[in-house]
């Protein structure tokens, strides 16, 4: 496994999917400054892939752009050692699948769908300096790619497109 990457240290891998990997990481600084972050990388035997890397790249340009409470923000993006990697906001707290597995009360998952339905339509609303539409979906809605956290604030992660 990867110990770093860019700036930030890993600390463990927090989840892996068909095409890659989400990493929790940290960055330290000077007087104890300290950031967790999750970082999404792609296979390596997949990074070499045209198709892959342009999808990759393509997905940090738009979460780039994509500013909405409901929506996991971008923290930076680069490459190293042939390793891609997406540097995000890491979301303490629990999936939606966990959420209802745990039996979570009937409004308390409403009004969290509700949150991730509003990060969603942000990003299918985006737009181009232009003022034209981007034409963005979310590739991979699943219960695994929403988050409530422990803060009580709703986050849609990764996987958009144009």
């Amino acid at each position: 496994m990867l110990t770093s990457l860019g700036a930030f240290e890993v600390v463990h891998a927090l989840s892996s999917g068909g095409m890659g990997d989400v990493l929790l990481a940290r960055r330290r600084g000077p007087g104890g400054f300290e950031q967790l972050a999750a970082i999404k990388t792609i296979r390596p035997e997949l990074a070499g892939t045209a198709a892959v890397r342009a999808m990759f790249l393509d997905e940090a340009a738009i979460l780039a752009r994509l500013g909405h409470p409901a929506v996991a923000a971008v923290h930076d993006f680069g490459e190293q050692g042939g390793t891609l990697y997406l540097v995000m906001e890491y979301v303490a707290g629990v999936s939606f699948r966990t959420l209802v597995e745990r039996g979570a009360p009937p409004l308390v998952v409403a009004q969290a769908v509700a949150e991730a339905a509003r990060g969603l339509h942000a990003a299918h609303e985006l737009r181009d300096l232009g003022g034209g539409l981007l034409g963005v979906v979310h590739r991979d809605i699943s219960p695994d790619n929403l988050m409530l956290g422990f803060d009580g604030h709703v986050k849609v992660c990764l996987l958009y497109t144009s």
